[in-house]
Protein backbone atom coordinates (compact mmCIF):
# COMPACT_ATOMS: atom_id res chain seq x y z
CA UNK A 1 0.00 0.00 0.00
CA UNK A 2 1.20 3.48 -0.84
CA UNK A 3 -0.64 5.22 1.97
CA UNK A 4 -3.34 7.86 1.79
CA UNK A 5 -3.85 9.83 -1.43
CA UNK A 6 -1.98 13.12 -1.64
CA UNK A 7 -3.84 16.15 -0.42
CA UNK A 8 -4.00 19.53 -2.05
CA UNK A 9 -1.31 20.77 0.30
CA UNK A 10 1.06 18.08 -0.94
CA UNK A 11 1.14 19.79 -4.34
CA UNK A 12 2.10 23.13 -2.84
CA UNK A 13 5.85 23.35 -2.44
CA UNK A 14 7.02 25.68 0.32
CA UNK A 15 9.49 28.38 -0.64
CA UNK A 16 11.74 27.45 2.30
CA UNK A 17 11.88 24.51 4.69
CA UNK A 18 9.73 24.54 7.84
CA UNK A 19 11.39 26.24 10.75
CA UNK A 20 13.90 28.04 8.56
CA UNK A 21 14.67 31.52 9.97
CA UNK A 22 14.73 32.97 6.45
CA UNK A 23 11.30 31.55 5.71
CA UNK A 24 9.25 34.44 7.04
CA UNK A 25 11.45 37.04 5.33
CA UNK A 26 11.31 35.19 2.00
CA UNK A 27 7.55 34.78 2.26
CA UNK A 28 7.14 38.45 3.13
CA UNK A 29 9.46 39.50 0.30
CA UNK A 30 7.16 37.74 -2.18
CA UNK A 31 3.83 38.53 -0.52
CA UNK A 32 4.41 42.29 -0.11
CA UNK A 33 4.89 43.08 -3.83
CA UNK A 34 1.97 40.78 -4.60
CA UNK A 35 -0.25 42.73 -2.20
CA UNK A 36 0.91 46.03 -3.68
CA UNK A 37 0.19 44.86 -7.23
CA UNK A 38 -3.25 43.59 -6.20
CA UNK A 39 -4.09 46.85 -4.43
CA UNK A 40 -2.79 48.84 -7.41
CA UNK A 41 -5.43 47.12 -9.52
CA UNK A 42 -8.32 46.76 -7.05
CA UNK A 43 -8.44 50.21 -5.44
CA UNK A 44 -8.49 52.26 -8.68
CA UNK A 45 -10.97 49.76 -10.15
CA UNK A 46 -13.41 50.40 -7.30
CA UNK A 47 -12.94 54.16 -7.66
CA UNK A 48 -13.46 53.80 -11.44
CA UNK A 49 -16.70 51.86 -10.95
CA UNK A 50 -18.04 54.41 -8.48
CA UNK A 51 -17.08 57.39 -10.64
CA UNK A 52 -18.53 55.87 -13.81
CA UNK A 53 -21.80 55.04 -12.07
CA UNK A 54 -22.12 58.50 -10.49
CA UNK A 55 -21.41 60.29 -13.79
CA UNK A 56 -23.83 58.03 -15.66
CA UNK A 57 -26.64 58.64 -13.19
CA UNK A 58 -26.12 62.37 -12.60
CA UNK A 59 -25.00 63.64 -16.01
CA UNK A 60 -26.06 61.15 -18.66
CA UNK A 61 -29.47 60.18 -17.37
CA UNK A 62 -28.75 56.52 -16.76
CA UNK A 63 -27.46 53.41 -18.48
CA UNK A 64 -26.05 53.52 -22.02
CA UNK A 65 -23.58 51.57 -24.16
CA UNK A 66 -20.57 53.63 -23.02
CA UNK A 67 -21.44 52.95 -19.39
CA UNK A 68 -21.61 49.24 -20.13
CA UNK A 69 -18.13 49.26 -21.67
CA UNK A 70 -16.65 51.20 -18.76
CA UNK A 71 -18.32 48.91 -16.22
CA UNK A 72 -16.90 45.83 -17.97
CA UNK A 73 -13.39 47.32 -17.92
CA UNK A 74 -13.68 48.31 -14.26
CA UNK A 75 -15.13 44.95 -13.21
CA UNK A 76 -12.44 43.04 -15.10
CA UNK A 77 -9.65 45.01 -13.44
CA UNK A 78 -11.32 44.60 -10.02
CA UNK A 79 -11.51 40.82 -10.43
CA UNK A 80 -7.86 40.69 -11.50
CA UNK A 81 -6.87 42.73 -8.44
CA UNK A 82 -8.88 40.46 -6.15
CA UNK A 83 -7.29 37.33 -7.65
CA UNK A 84 -3.83 38.75 -7.04
CA UNK A 85 -4.77 39.86 -3.50
CA UNK A 86 -6.24 36.43 -2.83
CA UNK A 87 -2.79 34.91 -3.29
CA UNK A 88 -1.23 36.92 -0.46
CA UNK A 89 -2.32 34.76 2.54
CA UNK A 90 -1.11 31.57 0.84
CA UNK A 91 2.18 33.23 -0.09
CA UNK A 92 2.68 34.19 3.55
CA UNK A 93 2.26 30.49 4.38
CA UNK A 94 4.97 29.67 1.82
CA UNK A 95 2.77 28.09 -0.85
CA UNK A 96 4.20 28.49 -4.32
CA UNK A 97 1.29 27.35 -6.51
CA UNK A 98 -0.72 30.52 -5.91
CA UNK A 99 2.15 32.61 -7.24
CA UNK A 100 1.47 31.22 -10.71
CA UNK A 101 -2.19 32.26 -10.44
CA UNK A 102 -1.17 35.77 -9.40
CA UNK A 103 1.33 35.93 -12.26
CA UNK A 104 -1.31 34.91 -14.81
CA UNK A 105 -3.81 37.47 -13.51
CA UNK A 106 -1.17 40.18 -13.51
CA UNK A 107 -0.10 39.23 -17.03
CA UNK A 108 -3.71 39.47 -18.15
CA UNK A 109 -3.87 43.00 -16.77
CA UNK A 110 -0.66 43.80 -18.65
CA UNK A 111 -2.36 42.63 -21.86
CA UNK A 112 -5.38 44.79 -21.09
CA UNK A 113 -2.95 47.68 -20.65
CA UNK A 114 -1.53 47.04 -24.12
CA UNK A 115 -5.02 47.15 -25.61
CA UNK A 116 -5.93 50.31 -23.69
CA UNK A 117 -2.82 52.40 -24.51
CA UNK A 118 -4.23 53.82 -27.80
CA UNK A 119 -7.36 54.94 -25.95
CA UNK A 120 -5.75 56.01 -22.67
CA UNK A 121 -1.94 56.47 -22.83
CA UNK A 122 -1.36 56.31 -19.03
CA UNK A 123 -2.09 52.59 -19.27
CA UNK A 124 1.49 52.21 -20.50
CA UNK A 125 2.51 52.29 -16.83
CA UNK A 126 0.26 49.32 -16.17
CA UNK A 127 2.15 47.32 -18.77
CA UNK A 128 5.44 47.91 -16.98
CA UNK A 129 4.12 47.29 -13.44
CA UNK A 130 1.88 44.30 -14.08
CA UNK A 131 3.91 42.77 -16.90
CA UNK A 132 7.11 43.03 -14.87
CA UNK A 133 5.47 41.49 -11.81
CA UNK A 134 4.00 38.71 -13.96
CA UNK A 135 7.42 37.81 -15.40
CA UNK A 136 9.15 37.77 -12.01
CA UNK A 137 6.32 35.90 -10.29
CA UNK A 138 6.12 33.33 -13.09
CA UNK A 139 9.88 32.74 -12.86
CA UNK A 140 9.69 32.29 -9.09
CA UNK A 141 6.71 29.93 -9.38
CA UNK A 142 8.48 27.64 -11.84
CA UNK A 143 11.86 27.62 -10.11
CA UNK A 144 13.02 24.19 -8.98
CA UNK A 145 14.35 23.73 -5.46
Amino acid sequence: MNGPPPTREAHSRPLRGPGSPARSRADLAIALPTALVGLTAAVPAVMHLVAVTVVAVTQRGGYDARLAELLVIGTTVLVIGLVVLGAVPALLRGERRVLRRAALASGLYGLIGILMVPVDPPFAGAIAIFGGYALVAWRLSTRRR
